[in-house]
C-alpha cells in the first residue's frame, strides 16, 4: 500500500497495489452438503442455512464458514442436486 501525501496535510492512500478479497468465502463441507438451503438476500449476499438446524439445536442456522468438520455433513450423491453456486 502506498500512501500519497496531499496539499494542507490531507494523506491519500492508493489503495490499487493491495491484494483484492475474495468475493465470497469458501463454504468447505457446505457446498456438497445436502443439508445445505443457499439463502439470497435482497442485496445479493448469500447465506449458507443449514437445514439440519431446524430439528437439531446443535446445528448452527448459518455456520461460520468455511465448515472443516461437521457431525451432520451428508454428501450429495447426484450432480443435478448441487446448488448452482456451489458447482465449479
Amino acid at each position: 500500500m502506498e500512501a500519497v501525501v496531499r496539499h494542507r496535510g490531507v494523506l491519500e492512500l492508493n489503495y490499487s497495489s493491495m491484494p483484492k478479497a475474495q468475493e465470497s468465502p469458501p463454504s468447505g463441507l457446505c457446498a456438497g452438503c445436502r443439508h445445505l438451503r443457499l439463502i439470497k438476500s435482497d442485496r445479493g449476499t448469500t447465506f449458507y442455512f443449514c437445514q439440519r438446524s431446524a430439528t437439531d439445536p446443535e446445528f448452527p442456522k448459518y455456520p461460520r464458514l468455511p465448515v472443516l468438520e461437521c457431525p451432520g455433513y451428508e454428501q450429495i450423491t447426484s450432480p443435478e442436486r448441487y446448488p448452482a453456486s456451489a458447482r465449479k
